[in-house]
């Protein structure tokens, strides 16, 4: 019983957060972050808005500029890599596979528009997405995979990329 009651309290306390999220997406607006505290924070809670909305969360627990050099360091490397790689905007990524199997469940931040499609404020190289895949019968020798992505350069062009 103490388990069930743990797990239910790394859920989220509210829906707002993921409202909020769903209302960005719908703006094409990605929230990202950085948690750098050093008090406790409903990181379970708080991360629905970059789970539901593309971004990505940074957490520094205990954080403290002046006497932690190694986390300030850390904090700098990924503040720079984040401000300085490549974005694309406005994305949905289809995934394909061949028949005899489905796709039944995507993993990531981003939000599901329908059964292949999914939709996604921002895109960067940080950025993943992890499919699982079930057989629903024999297969033949080969089988395929297919994943197009459909964004918007920093540059404004519309581009498909087919890795």
């Amino acid at each position: 019983m103490l388990f069930f009651q743990e797990v239910q309290n790394l859920g989220p306390v509210t829906d707002f957060y993921k409202c909020l999220a769903l209302e960005c997406t719908g703006h094409q607006v990605a929230l990202d972050l950085f948690m750098l505290n050093s008090q406790y924070a409903d990181l379970a809670t708080l991360s629905e808005m970059a789970k539901f909305s593309t971004g990505c969360v940074y957490h520094f627990p205990n954080y403290h500029c002046l006497n932690d050099t190694v986390q300030v360091k850390r904090f700098e490397k990924i503040l720079t890599r984040y401000l300085t790689r490549k974005i694309g905007f406005e994305a949905v990524l289809r995934i394909r596979c061949s028949r005899g199997l489905s796709l039944s469940a995507f993993y990531g931040n981003f939000f599901v528009r329908s059964t292949d499609l999914l939709a996604l404020a921002n895109v960067n190289p940080d950025s993943a997405i992890a499919v699982q895949v079930c057989m629903e019968e024999k297969l033949s020798t080969t089988v395929c995979f297919q994943a197009a992505l459909l964004y918007t350069s920093s540059k404004g062009d519309r581009r498909i990329n087919c890795p």
